[in-house]
C-alpha cells in the first residue's frame, strides 16, 4: 500500500506542476486547458532527466507550448516566471533544512565514501551541500544584482567576461555579453509581471513548495514500504505477529506487525530536509539525471 502511496505522490507532484503551467499560460490565452499543462510538465520532466544539468527540459516545454498555441516569446516568459518562483521556494526550503538539520548532516552522515578498486576517497558531505546551496542562491541573487545593481552589472559584463575570455573559458565575449543582457532584461520584465499578479505569485509559490515537500518526502514512504521503522513488540520484547492467508483464505504462516509509530512527523521532515541536501549536492554533477552519483 505504501508503494501505491508513492506512485500517487509522484503523480500528484506532476499534477501540481501542470497546474502551475496552466495558471501562467492563462495569462496569455484563455483557450489553454489543464491537460495541456500536465502534458507540458511531464515532457519537461522527461527531457530534464536525460540531458546534462537538466538543460533540455525548459527548451522542450517552450517548444510544446508553441505546439499548444502559446507564442514562443510567451512560452519563454512562462518558463522564466516558473524558474524565479521555483528557485525562491528551493532556497527557502534549503535554508530551513540547513537551520534544522545541519548538525545531523555533519554528525550522522559525515562523508560520502567512493571506492575505485584499491583506492578509497572520502568526500565530506557538508561542504558539497553548502556549495550546492550557494550555487542555487547565487543563481537567483546574481540575477537580482545584475538587474538592479549597476556596479555589479558593469563588473560582470566587462571585467568578469573579459577575465573569462583571457582564461580561454569564453570563446566569444561579445556574444556572451549580448546573451547576458537579454537574460537580465527578460528577468526584469517577468519579475515585474509576477509582482503585478500577487495572488498568482502566492498560489504558484505554495504549489512549488508543495511539489518540493512531496518529492523530498518520498524516501520516508519508501521506508514505510520496506518496514524501515521496525516492528511492534510485546512488553517482554517478543515480536507481535499476525496471520498471513493465501488467496483461498487458508492461513499459510505469520508475519511481524510493522511499527508505524516509529515513523512519526519528525522522521517525515527529516526525510524532507535530508532529501533537500541530496538535491543540492547531486545538482552539482553534470550528468543526465545525476545518474549513478545520485543513487
Amino acid at each position: 500500500q505504501w508503494i501505491i502511496v508513492i506512485f500517487l505522490l509522484v503523480a500528484l507532484s506532476y499534477c501540481i506542476d501542470g497546474f502551475i503551467i496552466f495558471l501562467f499560460s492563462r495569462l496569455y490565452t484563455r483557450k489553454y486547458k489543464y491537460h495541456q499543462g500536465l502534458a507540458t510538465s511531464m515532457i519537461g520532466a522527461f527531457y530534464s532527466a536525460i540531458t546534462p544539468g537538466a538543460s533540455g527540459g525548459q527548451v522542450m516545454q517552450v517548444y510544446t507550448l508553441k505546439k499548444q498555441g502559446v507564442e514562443t516569446s510567451n512560452g519563454a516568459s512562462i518558463m522564466i516566471m516558473s524558474f524565479i518562483v521555483y528557485q525562491v521556494a528551493l532556497i527557502i526550503l534549503g535554508s530551513i533544512s540547513l537551520f534544522f538539520s545541519a548538525g545531523e548532516l555533519i554528525g550522522t552522515i559525515g562523508t560520502f565514501t567512493l571506492n575505485f578498486g584499491d583506492t578509497v576517497i572520502n568526500i565530506p558531505a557538508i561542504p558539497l551541500t553548502i556549495v550546492g546551496f550557494l550555487l542555487n542562491l547565487f543563481v537567483i541573487l546574481g540575477l537580482f544584482l545584475m538587474s538592479y545593481s549597476r556596479v555589479f552589472h558593469n563588473f560582470i559584463m566587462h571585467r568578469g567576461v573579459n577575465l573569462l575570455a583571457k582564461l580561454k573559458i569564453l570563446k566569444n565575449p561579445d556574444k556572451t555579453r549580448e546573451s547576458l543582457r537579454i537574460q537580465v532584461e527578460n528577468f526584469k520584465i517577468e519579475l515585474r509581471r509576477l509582482l503585478s499578479n500577487v495572488p498568482i505569485l502566492i498560489v504558484v509559490f505554495i504549489c512549488f513548495s508543495l511539489i518540493l515537500i512531496i518529492r523530498f518526502s518520498i524516501p520516508f514512504f519508501a521506508g514505510l514500504a520496506l518496514d524501515g521503522y521496525g516492528y511492534m513488540t510485546n512488553i517482554d520484547g517478543t515480536l507481535i505477529t499476525q496471520a498471513v492467508y493465501d488467496a483461498s483464505g487458508n492461513q499459510i504462516g505469520v508475519a511481524p506487525v510493522v511499527s508505524v509509530g516509529g515513523a512519526n512527523i519528525e522522521s517525515f521532515w527529516q526525510s524532507v530536509f535530508l532529501s533537500s541536501y541530496h538535491q543540492m549536492t547531486t545538482g552539482l554533477i553534470p550528468l543526465p539525471g545525476s545518474a549513478g552519483v545520485s543513487e
